[in-house]
């Protein structure tokens, strides 16, 4: 995909997934894509989470929704929509800057942050931040557990969260965090990783099904990676 194309893709995305408040700072994204601008937007993203706290997604203070919301439902909805976005920031450093899988942005952070707090707490949006746990501490599991291990974890995961919202974990993103768990291995994965990445097309990646997932889990259990 050319970088042309792959910018305006990104705009559409980051427009399509901003709220109201954070609409401004869409307008003001630089989307260059040059390897030390990304850098910097990683560095920089990685900063403002680094610092976050899981409870901080959920503001346990609040009784209610919102006043401006009073449906518990629509919070949950956007709860989701916010912890995905999340995740997504998260995926371990080596593919997160493919702009064919991934969406720029430079200060959504911050907006994602403040708006979290606002959200109220229910028992589903607290075994959400759970099960979101549970995939950051696999994206940073020690390198000495066998990455059959780490392949059957994450599926369990993803089921785990999919139990709560279908919509929850897409199949893109659990393969973004599989491909790049496996390139943070040792050079064999990296290169697995890499071929699996380069003979994905950006329709094969917008298109992708949980049936492709488990076809390339099974593909990469078959490959006896240790």
């Amino acid at each position: 995909m050319e970088y042309t194309q792959a910018r305006r893709i990104n705009v559409e995305i980051v427009r399509k997934i901003s709220t109201s408040e954070d609409e401004i700072l869409a307008d003001k994204i630089d989307f260059d894509l040059t390897m030390d601008s990304v850098h910097q937007w990683y560095v920089q993203v990685r900063g403002k989470l680094k610092k976050w706290h899981l409870q901080d997604l959920v503001n346990l203070e609040l009784p209610h929704p919102p006043k401006d919301d009073s449906s518990t439902w629509e919070n949950w909805k956007y709860l989701s929509d916010c912890v995905k976005i999340y995740i997504l920031h998260n995926i371990p450093k080596g593919y997160i800057f493919d702009p064919r899988f991934t969406p720029q942005a430079t200060e959504y952070a911050d907006v994602l942050l403040k708006t979290c707090l606002k959200i109220a707490s229910t028992p589903i949006a607290k075994n959400l931040v759970i099960r979101y746990r549970g995939l950051m501490d696999f994206s940073q599991s020690a390198p000495h557990v066998l990455y059959k291990d780490d392949v059957e974890l994450l599926a369990r995961i993803v089921s785990s969260c999919n139990e709560l919202d279908p919509t929850f974990i897409s199949p893109l993103q659990a393969t973004c965090i599989l491909l790049s768990r496996l390139s943070m291995r040792h050079s064999e994965g990296n290169n697995y990783a890499h071929i699996i990445y380069a003979r994905t097309t950006p329709e094969e990646a917008s298109n992708m099904t949980w049936d492709d997932f488990n076809k390339l889990w099974e593909e990469l259990l078959h490959m006896n990676i240790s």
